[in-house]
């Protein structure tokens, strides 16, 4: 029971930290733009809650991130961490920068159980959240 509980808070959060841009894709998803109730796109916002994710994170190997990224480091995620993120990331590029969908919250949620990292580890050292997981430089 404290696993499920301790995994919903990490996808509230996960979903906060995620939507910082107002005005984001990922924001209009789970509610969080500025605009008022009657200017909502319901069928959008149905839509993408319901959407489905094609690939079962849970069974996703998370253990070359672990190796680069130790779990609790005081200074936060390193460059080398972020570098092995993204490589992760970007194996599954098209689901992880699907904000339409609940992917994202779901890889980021696996990944931080599989470590275990808190809430907000990999963000903004190596995501900002708005141009989702993967980075292709």
């Amino acid at each position: 029971m404290a696993g499920y509980v301790r995994f919903r808070l990490a996808t509230i959060l996960a979903s906060f930290l995620l939507c910082l841009p107002a005005f984001s894709q990922c924001a209009r998803v789970v509610g969080m733009t500025q605009t008022s109730g009657s200017e909502v796109d319901s069928e959008y916002y149905s839509k993408a809650s319901t959407e489905y994710c094609s690939t079962d994170f849970s069974q996703v190997s998370y253990e070359d991130v672990k190796a680069a990224c130790p779990a609790y480091a005081e200074q936060g995620a390193s460059a080398a961490c972020c570098a092995a993120f993204n490589t992760k990331a970007c194996q599954y590029e098209a689901q992880v920068n699907n904000f339409g969908s609940m992917c994202p919250i779901l890889f980021i949620n696996y990944l931080g159980m599989a470590g275990p990292y808190p809430a907000g580890y990999f963000v903004g050292p190596c995501v900002d959240g708005t141009k989702g997981f993967c980075i292709r430089k």
